[in-house]
């Protein structure tokens, strides 16, 4: 009986592996980094394992319990669940466990490719008809999974742009699903929460998602840096318009509301970041613009986001606790210091990685120690 209502729903299963993921690769890869544990994979080092593992199977999973779930309000279905549900869990978990294996890399590719379009397949089926969403979620979640193929098949055959093109396209689809769902979960939340409508201006809306899907594309050595740097400029402008119509201030007196602020935010310094790289190559921000996006945009939203679906369909009131409130503050302060301690005071760089990490997944323990049982029973 756990088992089944376990499996009742998309985001039960997914989320609870989801957090389960947050716990165990940045705790993994600091030990690998650090010289404390040596892990072989499928990969070619242990640091691509690492990001393949954070971009693609940790978000793969997020992505898997909250559009899944979303998808049946959106067209008023059944909740996505049974052996459908188990068998796309079943692959994405498979996946994860053959990476660690002296598999044939042919089967690992070949279970990945599964999962990707066994996914695709049910969220088509599930969106068909429902035309906003259709050319909305599917056309990203597509080029999301082009992306992961890029990076598996640059690093198995030693292509090193194709690799690149994986990280950077993977990394930037997120940021596109982050965008436009902000776009749509923040004035929502805002109106229904704080009794205040959300009117941004049409044209920064648009403009936002036009400059961040053609961001997807721009991989260094692809396309000019000036052109890469006009679109992150026109990015950040229309984002920050937005931000600013969507009354931030008034957010802060709903933690599940101000969370998804903060995730946005992350998208934009982020990017501000990627900017000051391709303007001043001297600088490389590279890395740093990366774990703003992932460990901070990424992080932080999904752990907002986790939190009030799995309150919103559970039949809990939709107010944040402090055990909520204690794992938003956690995620975020591993975030700031994973980006700023290296950036302001790099002296201390090898020690930030453990304190990141720590404050980081402790966020998802709260919520697994929070929600488990919530998940696991009626």
């Amino acid at each position: 009986m756990t088992k089944s209502f376990f499996l009742s729903a998309p985001f039960r299963p997914f989320f609870f592996f989801t957090a389960i993921m947050a716990v165990a690769i940045p705790t993994f890869w600091v030990s690998i980094f650090t010289g404390h544990l040596d892990l072989e994979t499928l990969f070619s080092t242990s640091l691509v394992w690492h990001a393949h593992e954070m971009i693609f199977g940790f978000t793969s999973s997020l992505l898997a319990g909250f559009l899944l779930t979303a998808s049946a309000v959106w067209t008023k279905k059944n909740p996505f669940s049974g052996y459908k549900l188990i068998s796309l869990l079943a692959l994405w978990v498979l996946e994860r466990i053959f990476y660690l294996l002296p598999v044939p890399i042919p089967v690992a590719l070949g279970t990945s490719a599964l999962f990707s379009l066994l996914f695709l397949f049910f969220m088509t089926n599930i969106l068909w008809g429902n035309r906003r969403n259709f050319k909305t979620v599917l056309p990203v979640l597509l080029l999301f999974f082009i992306f992961k193929f890029f990076l598996l098949v640059g690093d198995f055959s030693s292509h090193d742009f194709l690799y690149r093109m994986g990280i950077h396209g993977g990394i930037f689809s997120i940021v596109l699903f982050i965008v436009i769902f902000s776009g749509r979960l923040i004035p929502f939340f805002t109106k229904v929460r704080l009794q205040t409508e959300i009117k941004e201006p049409t044209w920064a809306h648009y403009l936002s998602l036009g400059a961040h899907i053609l961001l997807i594309f721009c991989v260094r050595g692809l396309i000019p840096d000036f052109v890469t740097a006009a679109l992150l400029f026109l990015a950040l402008f229309s984002n920050l318009i937005r931000f600013y119509f969507w009354k931030p201030s008034q957010a802060l007196k709903e933690p599940m509301l101000a969370i998804l602020h903060s995730g946005f935010l992350w998208v934009n310094f982020g990017l501000f970041l990627y900017l000051l790289t391709t303007l001043y190559p001297d600088l490389d921000y590279s890395q740093l613009s990366l774990h703003a996006l992932g460990t901070g945009a990424l992080g932080v939203f999904s752990i907002g986001m986790m939190v009030r679906v799995t309150r919103g369909h559970s039949s809990l009131k939709m107010q944040s606790d402090a055990w909520d409130l204690a794992a938003f503050i956690c995620v975020n302060i591993g975030a700031l210091t994973r980006v700023f301690i290296p950036l302001l005071i790099p002296e201390y760089y090898w020690n930030s990685l453990h304190w990141a990490s720590g404050f980081w997944t402790l966020g998802f323990i709260i919520y697994l120690f929070k929600y488990t049982n919530v998940l696991f029973k009626k």
